[in-house]
C-alpha cells in the first residue's frame, strides 16, 4: 500500500488554516467518485457565455500571476491532469505548482458559490490527485492565449 496523504496545519497561522479547509472540502467533494471519472464537477455542461463570465470573473480576481498562468497549464493540457505534469509543462517546481493550486482554493470557492461550477475538482488516484477542468471554460482561457 502506498503512502497516506498527511495534512500539517499551524493552528495559529490563519492563512494555514483557510488553506487546510481548502484542502479537506476538496477531499470531501471527491469521495465516492469512481477511478478517473469527475464527481458531478458543476450541475450540467457549462455553456460558452457563462465559460466566458466565468474566465472574465476569475481574471478580475487573479489578474497576470502565476496563477494565471497555472489555469492555462490546466487549461492547455488534455485529460485528466496532476499538478506534477502541470509541472513539467511549466518546467517549475512541483511543489511551487501545489502550494499555487491550494492557495487558489479561495478563487475556486468564490467561483462555485457564484456560478454552481467546480473549477478544478480532483481526484485522489492512490499516488496522487488527479484534475479536470469544464471544456467550455478551457476553450475560453484557450482562447485568451
Amino acid at each position: 500500500m502506498g503512502r497516506m496523504p498527511q495534512l500539517v496545519v499551524d493552528l495559529n497561522d490563519p492563512d494555514d488554516l483557510r488553506d487546510a479547509l481548502t484542502v479537506i472540502d476538496s477531499r470531501l467533494a471527491t469521495l465516492g467518485a469512481s477511478d478517473g471519472e469527475p464527481v458531478a464537477a458543476s450541475p450540467g455542461e457549462v455553456s460558452a457565455e457563462t465559460a466566458k463570465e466565468v474566465v472574465d470573473d476569475l481574471w478580475a480576481r487573479i489578474g497576470s500571476s502565476k496563477t494565471f498562468d497555472l489555469l492555462r497549464a490546466f487549461a492547455q493540457l488534455e485529460g485528466n491532469v496532476t499538478l506534477s505534469r502541470v509541472a513539467e509543462h511549466l518546467g517549475a517546481d512541483p511543489e511551487d505548482i501545489r502550494a499555487r493550486k491550494f492557495r487558489f482554493g479561495r478563487t475556486e470557492n468564490a467561483i462555485n458559490d457564484k456560478y454552481g461550477i467546480a473549477l478544478l475538482p480532483g481526484k485522489w488516484n492512490d499516488t496522487e490527485n488527479v484534475y479536470w477542468m469544464p471544456e467550455a471554460i478551457k476553450q475560453e482561457i484557450r482562447s485568451r492565449d
